[in-house]
């Protein structure tokens, strides 16, 4: 074999073997325990963390501006005890069936709004 030739086979095995070399490392890369798409998955995961940490933070917000609205009104008290079937001392409640109304039962004590 000429040196011309030995030549071109040791840059054409070098060529191969580095490419081979560069391919193994860029595989590795993308799909390694470090690769690009553990990667992508951490962020879409935070992003997603993210979001609902901003939802908690609204949800907690509103829940203390509604007690900062209960404890300094009673009248709000009122209506959240009534919602809740709960009533002051000495208040008289009749618990209806859903559907029924007042009026379908005249055996019932007028309310004090009416009297």
């Amino acid at each position: 074999m000429s040196p011309e030739i030995v030549e071109t086979i040791k840059r054409h095995k070098t060529f191969l073997v580095s490419s081979a070399i560069a391919l193994t490392l860029g595989w590795t890369a993308y799909s390694g325990t470090l690769g690009l798409d553990q990667l992508l998955e951490r962020r879409r995961l935070i992003q997603q963390l993210e979001e609902q940490n901003t939802t908690l933070l609204r949800e907690n917000e509103q829940r203390k501006l509604r007690i900062d609205r209960l404890n300094g009104d009673s009248s709000e008290q009122d209506i959240e005890l009534r919602k809740l079937n709960k009533g002051k001392p000495g208040d008289m409640m009749f618990i209806l069936p859903p559907g029924e109304s007042a009026s379908d039962h005249p055996d019932l004590p007028a309310s004090p709004a009416k009297q």
